[in-house]
């Protein structure tokens, strides 16, 4: 249940006030009814089921597009994802450079990514 404060005109107030006593209720029950018989007209007059209905299409047409963006979005990435193929590792079996004799074998470091060097002990 939830507590709503509301703020009433004197003279509404008190004929309200005036109402609860005479019929042996609140206040309370006097304006819980008033707001079910005003939410009942509404809803029997049909005004309202045309504005809800009005309301649900514009959630689905919301909806549907933000659906068309996402799916688009997904498709690009998809499409740029699929056209940079990854390097692959070379296999041992693949024809490499052959080595001069006398020469080590070198290791290529990306930039920025260099073997550590490890200090002679003095």
């Amino acid at each position: 249940m939830k507590t709503i404060a509301i703020r009433l005109e004197d003279e509404i107030s008190e004929l309200l006030t005036l109402v609860a006593q005479l019929e042996g209720t609140s206040q309370i029950e006097q304006i819980r009814e008033a707001i079910s018989s005003h939410l009942e007209r509404k809803v029997a007059g049909g005004d309202l089921t045309a504005r809800a209905q009005e309301a649900l299409d514009e959630v689905e047409r919301e909806a549907s597009a933000k659906r068309k963006a996402i799916e688009q979005l997904v498709g690009d990435v998809a499409n740029k994802v699929g056209q940079t193929k990854p390097a692959g590792r070379r296999r041992s079996s693949e024809a490499q450079p052959a080595e001069e004799p006398g020469q080590s074998k070198a290791r290529a470091f990306p930039i920025g990514f260099a073997p550590t060097r490890r200090q002679s002990a003095q």
